[in-house]
């Protein structure tokens, strides 16, 4: 829904599901089979109706991304490419990328990760 939003915050996402499926661990890629039906390239409508990476051109709210650099869930090849795609129309992404996995485990990275959303939505009210 473009213009309904003034700010976005993408926790952990998966921006662009065709390079995550090949950069992800074989146990989510076999996930994505059961869930889609066959892999990108043999259902590729399916990934498509579901990729954020087809709605990229739609976003046009500031967006805070937090993401992990080694994150077998949603790599950064997934996620990459979906923030260049939104940046390439002119919109601001504030990406961060800390050396976890899929989640931030320690108490301090928790609370530096609500600092930061709760300072960027601050600079969108």
């Amino acid at each position: 829904h473009p213009g309904r939003w003034r700010a976005i915050f993408a926790g952990i996402p998966s921006g662009d599901f065709v390079a995550a499926h090949h950069a992800c661990a074989p146990e989510l890629q076999a996930w994505d089979h059961a869930v889609y039906g066959g892999s990108p390239e043999e259902v590729p409508d399916a990934y498509r109706r579901s990729d954020p990476m087809t709605y990229a051109s739609a976003v046009v709210a500031p967006v805070l991304v937090i993401a992990g650099e080694n994150d077998p869930r949603c790599p950064l090849e997934g996620i990459i490419p979906w923030v260049d795609a939104v940046r390439a129309q002119g919109v601001d992404v504030d990406l961060q990328i800390y050396p976890e996995g899929h989640h931030a485990n320690a108490v301090n990275e928790r609370v530096h990760h609500m600092q930061l959303i709760l300072d960027f939505f601050a600079r969108y009210p």
